[in-house]
């Protein structure tokens, strides 16, 4: 009972450190959209595992592929860095510092973590990046997402 009261407690400190630095809709977990500088972003999480002829039998484990994007075709904030990733599944979580990949949209970040767990394929998970600009951090989410098979 001690220990639920002091996750109570530890998530309240948290959401209410993270208040002022983030708008969007809020509901169980990060916002699905937020606001940083005054930009719109969402996040697009494409989780894959391959299982193609040269694979092992049990497939290659789980690729991540995160785009946070400007909405309506924003460019984003400069200096907007993805520090952290979170993806969930069942009661196991993991962690990775996303690769950033150089590209020549403004309006998306783009970022990849390599050799997850081996969840899935056909099963869902819950997503989550953390983002830092001029040393402030927010969290955005994307619920739900497929680990898709390619094959």
């Amino acid at each position: 009972m001690k220990a639920r009261m002091f996750l109570i407690a530890v998530l309240g400190l948290v959401a209410g450190a993270c208040a002022d630095r983030a708008t969007g809709p809020q509901g169980p977990g990060p916002p699905q959209q937020i606001s940083i500088a005054g930009v719109k972003v969402t996040l697009e999480a494409n989780l894959t595992r391959d299982f193609m002829p040269i694979t092992p039998p049990d497939g290659r484990p789980l690729l991540a592929t995160l785009g946070v994007r400007g909405v309506n075709g924003a460019p984003l904030p400069s200096g907007l860095v993805m520090t952290s990733a979170a993806i969930t599944f069942g009661g196991e979580t993991w962690q990775s510092t996303p690769e950033i990949i150089p590209i020549s949209d403004p309006t998306l970040l783009l970022g990849q973590s390599r050799d997850g767990p081996k969840w899935g394929p056909g099963v869902t998970a819950d997503v989550v990046v953390t983002l830092e600009l001029g040393g402030r951090q927010v969290q955005l989410g994307a619920p739900q997402q497929p680990i898709k098979r390619t094959d």
